[in-house]
């Protein structure tokens, strides 16, 4: 609560938002709301800068599948959580916590059997909502570039226009740029705004509980624009400093 004005009990999203991807983040916080330990303006706080990509995806993925670079997904990685934290440094101040917001009644503990299989058939809800909004934007993107055969796209915008629906689609065009520098900064600018499809999860998620997402958007938003600026940063001024990166070595790395 010092450094991010947050409750201790946000420790656990904020955590596994870093960490285990979209939407691990806003779910754990979303439970909490249930549970009476945070309100509603908290989570719509919490919701800025606790859902990122997870650290396999960037590296593994992107930095080492896609760039060829397990260094490059790293940076990749570490650049959303930087600015994952400027984004709650920010909020701190702009969106402070009101006294007069309480958090909802807490729900009596449950306890035995009904607590396993309610575990297992949210998750399981959980995995199908996932899936369905990838299946279903991925369906409108080959529809779409269907319709825009016959048309020339530029890479670049090729990636933003799919980048912006589907994270991990618009992310594999986006490393089919010849220029190394301006692939990764597409990178980190996609993966930072997420695509509508992890948005549509996120909504899917915060349905029901008085969450807003306007302030998700405008910092998702923000997040992509200053991810891309870091990363070219980084690239131009950083890496020319570090020793060659035996590609071949970091693949066969576990």
């Amino acid at each position: 609560k010092l450094i991010l004005g947050v409750p201790g009990a946000a420790a656990c999203p904020v955590v596994l938002g870093a960490l285990c991807g979209f939407p691990t983040g806003a779910r754990a916080a979303a439970a909490l709301y249930d549970t009476g330990e945070l309100s509603a303006k908290q989570c719509t706080r919490l919701f800025t800068f606790i859902n990122n990509p997870s650290s396999a995806y960037m590296v593994s993925a992107v930095g080492v599948s896609l760039l060829g670079s397990r260094r490059l997904g790293l940076l990749l990685w570490c650049v959303s959580l930087i600015c994952s934290l400027g984004t709650a440094l920010i909020t701190r101040f702009v969106m402070p916590d009101d006294a007069k917001d309480t958090a909802p009644a807490p729900q009596p503990v449950r306890m035995g059997a009904e607590v396993f299989t309610g575990a297992i058939g949210t998750a399981a809800q959980s995995m199908l909502a996932v899936c369905a909004y990838v299946l279903f934007f991925s369906a409108v993107l080959g529809a779409l570039q269907s319709a825009l055969s016959g048309v020339y796209l530029p890479p670049v915008l090729s990636a933003l226009m799919y980048g912006a629906v589907e994270m991990s689609g618009g992310i594999a065009r986006a490393a089919e740029v010849p220029n190394t520098a301006q692939a990764a900064m597409l990178c980190a600018a996609l993966a930072s705004w997420s695509g509508l499809s992890v948005m549509c999860q996120i909504i899917t998620v915060s349905h029901g509980r008085g969450i807003a997402f306007l302030p998700y958007l405008i910092a998702k938003a923000a997040q992509a624009l200053t991810a891309a600026a870091l990363t070219g940063l980084a690239v131009r001024y950083l890496f020319p400093l570090l020793p060659p990166e035996n590609v071949r070595a970091s693949i066969l790395l576990p």
